[in-house]
């Protein structure tokens, strides 16, 4: 998970962003647990304040640890929000059908 931070640190310095998805649909395995989600919720965001974040989280676990998260930061930043299907991330976001074909470096 901290490597997947640091991923994300580096690319909004380079690319900033209006608007983030946190995409879990294809996540088979979840090996975090809600400890670790309690203390990754005491750091400071990878990100400055954006206009949305949204996670989507399909499988129960994955939207159970979301939601935590999201109620842990919730005092700090309320930008955040869970959804189970991508579809209702883009109708959240307002911006239509997103396409997510293009590669970064």
């Amino acid at each position: 998970m901290s490597t997947a931070d640091a991923a994300v640190r580096q690319f909004l310095a380079d690319e900033g962003a209006d608007f983030g998805i946190f995409d879990y649909s294809a996540v088979t395995e979840i090996r975090v647990t809600s400890t670790y989600v309690q203390s990754f919720a005491t750091k400071d965001p990878a990100h400055p304040p954006m206009k949305l974040r949204v996670a989507v989280a399909p499988q129960t676990v994955a939207y159970g640890l979301s939601r935590m998260y999201g109620l842990l930061i919730e005092g700090k930043r309320s930008d955040y929000q869970v959804v189970r299907t991508l579809k209702e991330a883009e109708e959240l976001i307002g911006l239509g059908t997103l396409d997510f074909t293009r590669k970064l470096r």
